[in-house]
């Protein structure tokens, strides 16, 4: 195929290979590339910021949810190309042992109601 661009304008794009209609998609390589591509456009000081109101959370209180972070950082007037990015540091949390996820959701109001998963402290300190 030519990959010149036309008279009127970019080269055509590649397809992507067509996927069998009976075979499943592969959830866990997409979601690792989604949250790859949300943490790499998130911005730095939101990101940072956002792990320490984590780290705060989880220090002080038993359980809560993500959007409880995500509030936080709005009050403080921090923002993001996307509040995704969320998701990449309560995955990171987790797997440093900080957080759990627990069987439960609630509804995040920052997100019409969605259901967002409630994360149990794994390093709550005795007040």
């Amino acid at each position: 195929m030519n990959e010149q661009a036309t008279l009127f304008g970019d080269p055509p794009k590649k397809r992507r290979a067509r996927r069998d209609p009976r075979e499943l998609p592969n959830w866990k390589r997409e979601r690792d590339i989604g949250m790859a591509r949300v943490e790499a456009n998130a911005e730095e000081k939101w990101t940072d910021m956002a792990e320490k109101v984590l780290r705060f959370f989880a220090e002080t209180r038993d359980e809560f949810s993500g959007w409880e972070i995500t509030r936080e950082l709005r009050a403080m007037k921090l923002k993001t190309r996307s509040e995704r990015a969320m998701g990449p540091v309560l995955a990171r949390a987790a797997k440093r042992g900080l957080i759990a996820k627990t069987d439960r959701t609630e509804p995040n109001p920052l997100a019409h109601g969605c259901p967002s998963p409630v994360w149990r402290s794994r390093i709550r300190r005795a007040s």
